[in-house]
């Protein structure tokens, strides 16, 4: 893993936690890796932000575009995701 540059997660951000990414960054080099990560509007990253600031990683988030990833299960949940 030491060559790798860059780790993603797609919507699993709510299955993580910052102890997920510790082993991570100690099997590469975390001066030289990013961590793009994709996260519903409906969850919270922040302590997955929290967690990679010992590493030297800052979370930036973009204000656009979003970045579609699956379509919504219910108008419920459509409701409640667009008013994050």
């Amino acid at each position: 893993m030491r060559p790798t540059r860059l780790i993603t997660v797609t919507g699993g951000a709510s299955f993580l936690s910052p102890r997920t990414f510790g082993p991570l960054l100690a099997a590469v080099a975390p001066e030289q890796a990013w961590v793009a990560a994709f996260v519903l509007r409906t969850g919270s990253y922040e302590p997955i932000a929290e967690g990679l600031m010992p590493h030297g990683l800052i979370t930036e988030k973009a204000a656009t575009p979003t970045f579609p990833q699956r379509r919504f299960t219910s108008a419920r949940e459509q409701r409640h995701a667009a008013t994050r």
